[in-house]
């Protein structure tokens, strides 16, 4: 059964806090010397720039990347990479080692038949830093693919941390996570929000609307590791979804599908 309780906390929770007080794939070789003799009248050397070149666009990029000597690997991975404020970052293909959410207002979607992997962090993590002229600060992740954290968790997201020499602003974080049909978030748990260890104050509410799979391979899919700070203020489960134990805080919980 999951294990539930009221989220957001009342305001007069915060009142005693001051807020002055207060963040491989197959990688390609340059080919720029080679495919200079393709002007040259030495057809040795043209054969070979064209059959490196040949090469390297099988290997999963453009002969217009290889005329520029700028090879990638054959997966694709999510890009831009580091988010940009205000900006979509798409996962397509492979992502091996994850992606890292630090700006407000990012929007991350997996596409379908791309798989983000964890490695030494979840798969995505998620830490918005606070601003000085922000009073809320949001980020949004869609998934039509895969999110397999592995031995890390599927989706991480932290109140916020303090930078060096900063000061906490107070504002609160809104996380908004869309499971389509037929996607999975999965890893050791699936979703876990935690505080920030030197941001005691600021709110993470990260609201669910699913309808593929969240599961944890621990058996916790969606977690709050600091009740008093995070939590989910709204889970909508949908007749397709699936979602594992629920250990956290929950507002609403809405569920036509399967939660076990």
């Amino acid at each position: 059964m999951p294990r539930l309780g009221i989220w957001p906390p009342p305001p007069s929770f915060f009142t005693r806090y001051n807020q002055n007080d207060m963040d491989s794939g197959n990688s390609c070789t340059h080919y720029n010397a080679l495919l200079s003799r393709l002007s040259t009248g030495d057809s040795m050397g043209r054969q070979v720039a064209h059959t490196a070149a040949v090469r390297c666009f099988f290997y999963g990029v453009s002969l217009a990347a290889v005329s520029a000597g700028l090879c990638s690997p054959a997966f694709a991975q999510c890009a831009p990479d580091p988010t940009r404020p205000n900006d979509t970052t798409v996962c397509s293909g492979v992502d091996a080692d994850g992606i890292v959410v630090t700006t407000p207002t990012s929007i991350v979607r997996v596409d379908a038949g791309a798989t983000v992997q964890g490695a030494s962090l979840a798969a995505i993590t998620v830490n918005v830093l606070p601003g000085s002229n922000t009073s809320r600060r949001t980020s949004r992740i869609s998934v039509n693919g895969i999110i397999n954290g592995g031995a890390r968790t599927g989706i991480e997201a932290f109140s916020g941390s303090l930078p060096p020499g900063g000061r906490f602003d107070g504002s609160n974080l809104d996380l908004f996570v869309n499971v389509a049909a037929g996607a999975t978030v999965t890893g050791t748990s699936g979703i876990i929000v935690s505080a920030s260890s030197n941001n005691p104050v600021g709110l993470l509410s990260a609201s669910i609307d699913n309808a593929g799979r969240i599961t944890g391979t621990g058996g916790i899919a969606l977690r709050s590791t600091s009740p008093t700070l995070s939590g989910f203020p709204s889970i909508i489960n949908r007749s397709t979804g699936f979602i594992g134990a629920i250990s956290a805080p929950v507002g609403s919980l809405d569920n036509a599908g399967i939660i076990d």
